[in-house]
């Protein structure tokens, strides 16, 4: 991984989650690898050394004496000493490690390239789990909860945004502004008292297609009344993501089953009063038209969940669901019933 900074400056970055062995042991393959790549990144000119820094993070917390003096040397003569420790270390072994050529890349660097790169190199293992280290980020004014909430929330969103980019077949990179926006008004969400606020992600395209192929039933409404492949998949979704709301705020107690059923019975109310409402003004439209026009305005219901606020993609997501019950209320077409038992 790789931040970039305005001046032109980077910093490279690998991250090890190393639980079954220790990461920075003296001859550990992942230290000397990660070492050994950046080297080859140098020489090869891929990375211009005095505009990188070189950040080597494992969790959980693990420690070596030659990680410790890599991470601490910073000029000549500590370099000089980090030499001297590899090498009796070295000779000490009844054989060479398997790692000697990456050990052998870093003893050959030169006398002033030496410690100029191990005074950029950073080598940090300080929290048990990887996400203790964003954790730490939020400061003291949010509680537990939301702390936990926010880092979920932040892992997922970069995870996606950059997934997204590689599909697309681009670097996987995030723009740093944009993105720090997006999780302050996230973290603002979570302090208003009277919102839900998602920590779902927007489900992957993949995810969407696969869906929307099975033609579930609150797919196949939407087909008989012409809504349009567009709309379909923006149904589909909202309907994944509305469902994976509702468990997570379950799971945190933010809501409880009561709360779903009360929602239910508003949303299926709303959808009787809109559906007469289309029946007596719209009449003389064909059935698709009167489905499409039903739908509009269910879509358009403003509801609360457990006397919350919810997001945009809620509402439409749990009439979708609605839809999507077997024996469910909910149907777009006038004519839905009939014409879903010739298509089963």
């Amino acid at each position: 991984m790789a931040i970039r900074y305005s001046s032109g400056e980077k910093t490279l970055e690998q991250v090890k989650s190393a639980t079954k062995h220790n990461a920075l042991s003296d001859w550990s393959n992942d230290l000397w690898k990660t070492i050994g790549n950046w080297i080859a990144d140098i020489e090869s000119g891929a990375v211009e050394l005095h505009r990188t820094m070189f950040r080597l993070y494992v969790t959980p917390v693990q420690t070596g004496e030659i990680a410790d003096a890599i991470h601490t040397a910073s000029d000549d003569q500590t370099a000089a000493e980090l030499k001297q420790l590899i090498i009796a270390k070295r000779d000490a072994l009844s054989r060479k490690p398997r790692c000697n050529k990456s050990v052998e890349a870093l003893l050959g660097l030169g006398e002033s390239t030496l410690p100029e790169f191990l005074a950029r190199v950073r080598i940090e293992s300080t929290h048990e789990r990887p996400e203790h280290s964003v954790e730490r980020l939020w400061g003291p004014s949010y509680s537990d909860e939301t702390t936990q909430r926010l880092t979920s929330y932040a892992i997922g969103v970069a995870r996606d945004k950059a997934n997204a980019q590689i599909k697309l077949g681009r670097e996987g990179a995030l723009n740093a502004g944009s993105f720090k926006n997006e999780i302050r008004l996230f973290a603002a969400r979570l302090n208003l008292p009277n919102f839900l606020a998602s920590t779902s992600t927007q489900p992957s395209d993949d995810a969407v297609t696969e869906v929307h192929a099975q033609r579930p039933k609150f797919v196949r409404q939407l087909e008989i009344i012409n809504i349009g492949q567009d709309q379909e998949t923006r149904a589909v979704a909202d309907y994944l993501r509305a469902s994976a709301d509702k468990t997570i705020w379950a799971e945190e107690g933010d809501i409880v089953q009561g709360d779903l059923d009360d929602l239910e019975t508003s949303l299926v109310r709303s959808f009787q009063l809109h559906k007469s409402e289309v029946e007596d003004l719209h009449a003389e439209h064909s059935e698709e038209v009167q489905g499409r026009q039903t739908l509009r305005l269910c879509l358009r219901t403003s509801a609360k969940l457990a006397g919350q606020e919810v997001p945009d993609h809620f509402i439409p997501g749990s009439y979708h669901e609605l839809a999507d019950e077997p024996e469910g209320e909910i149907g777009w077409h006038p004519n839905h019933q009939a014409i879903l038992s010739e298509d089963s």
